[in-house]
């Protein structure tokens, strides 16, 4: 992987593994979709 990004970026990045277990990205994914909702429903009214 870090070979990989290597490639991809000109910045250099230190890739180690998480400690977060395998419920990280389905957390991230929830509350990626509640900001988007929260977004939708406090938005101001378009013009």
């Amino acid at each position: 992987m870090e070979a990989r990004l290597a490639r991809m970026s000109p910045l250099a990045t230190e890739v180690r593994a998480g400690t977060l277990g395998g419920g990280a990205v389905l957390r991230g994914a929830l509350l990626t979709a509640r900001d988007a909702a929260q977004d939708e429903l406090f938005a101001p009214p378009e013009r």
